[in-house]
């Protein structure tokens, strides 16, 4: 009775602990994760559940937001990414970054002699990697110098044995003989641009020029070194009823009056069809308001279809504003927050110029006399 007693225990100790989820594991199959093992069920992304290969795929598709583009096991160029120890080779015949972990480290974003949070860390089918092993990489620390990488912390599935087939998060050394072999830089636009070659800047984007994991670096190409494109903007502040432009620390506005918020958006040195990101036709603009000494806050979001503009060529937007009471100065500001839609060389001065106007209330001193008056 006893033995059935503690084998009862053990089996309801042992499923409670597969229960408790670790807060750091996002895995859409946790919940199925050891049972299934080296199981042949496929994924949404075609790899086979519980598998290291499986858990990447999901992190890089997570990372971007689950949209187009997906990260999946079959891709333009190749038949799949198979089994970990093949990915190497697919990245290479894909032109995707790659950094070798012996390699001469430069702890610089533009370089791809570095590693980000987003990489795929990378070990070759030897000792207990029969089929080698990917992880993906949460985060990387400089070394003493700030020249190199002395750290990496990755998360993954199926490293650990036994049982195996479930998560484990560590840290490994760059002197430890367990750290990756490579680093994979597999970004977004590289992905989409190996399904969707013909489409927008694909046919340059896929024809040898790579770009970084990091938000808004390239390694040349698009963009980058002597690629000068940028996106300008002018910002006016129009009055609706004459057309005419309101100028600056001037008192024009009174409260309750309407005036238009203009802004011009410029391709400079390129084209934007040339320089839009893959898949993306728009320009985002933010309006942003402050009433008297206030914090600024933003006052509407608009996207610009942008994607044909030759160079030199301009996009208007305008968005109505109404002028609250209770300030005595109003400002307005735009940015142009390109990041995620279009290549660009100095993205850092997509702000434009602070338009101020002190309010008119001299509208009010007949009232306040004939208020006296009485």
């Amino acid at each position: 009775m006893s033995r059935v007693f503690f084998a009862m225990l053990f089996c309801f100790v042992t499923t409670l602990a597969h229960a408790v989820e670790n807060p750091n594991d996002t895995y859409l199959y946790r919940s199925e994760c050891p049972q299934v093992g080296p199981s042949l069920l496929a994924d949404v992304f075609n790899f086979r559940k519980c598998q290291c290969t499986s858990y990447v795929a999901h992190k890089l598709n997570e990372r971007w937001g689950n949209t187009n583009p997906r990260f999946t096991n079959q891709y333009y160029g190749f038949t799949a990414w198979s089994d970990a120890w093949k990915w190497f080779g697919r990245a290479r015949d894909a032109e995707i970054g790659i950094t070798g972990a012996r390699d001469n480290f430069v702890w610089d974003e533009p370089s791809y002699n570095a590693i980000f949070p987003g990489d795929v860390a990378y070990w070759e089918k030897k000792d207990r990697y029969q089929y080698g092993h990917v992880a993906y990489v949460e985060a990387a620390g400089a070394d003493a110098y700030g020249k190199g990488v002395a750290w990496v912390i990755v998360s993954e599935y199926n490293f650990v044995t036994p049982p195996g087939y479930e998560f484990s998060r560590r840290t490994i050394y760059k002197s430890d003989s367990r750290f990756p072999d490579y680093f994979l830089h597999i970004d977004k636009d590289r992905i989409y641009c190996l399904a969707n070659p013909t489409i927008g800047s694909c046919p340059r984007l896929i024809t040898g020029q790579q770009v970084a994991n990091g938000p808004g670096q390239k390694v040349g190409g698009l963009g980058g070194g002597s690629d000068n494109f940028n996106l300008k903007v002018d910002f006016d502040i129009m009055d609706p009823v004459t057309g005419q432009e309101l100028v600056a620390g001037n008192k024009q506005l009174r409260i309750g009056q309407v005036v238009n918020l203009k802004v011009e958006v410029e391709a400079k040195d390129g084209s934007t069809t040339s320089h839009m990101r893959p898949g993306k036709n728009s320009i985002e603009v933010d309006y942003y308001v402050r009433l008297d000494d206030g914090e600024w806050t933003l006052l509407s979001r608009q996207y610009i279809q942008a994607y044909n503009l030759p160079s030199g060529g301009k996009k208007v937007e305008i968005v109505p504003y109404t002028i609250p009471g209770g300030t005595s100065e109003i400002s307005f500001k735009v940015k142009i927050d390109a990041e995620d839609e279009a290549y660009e060389s100095h993205e850092a001065d997509n702000w434009s110029r602070i338009e101020t106007f002190q309010l008119d209330f001299s509208w009010l001193i007949p009232l306040i006399n004939l208020i006296l008056e009485d």
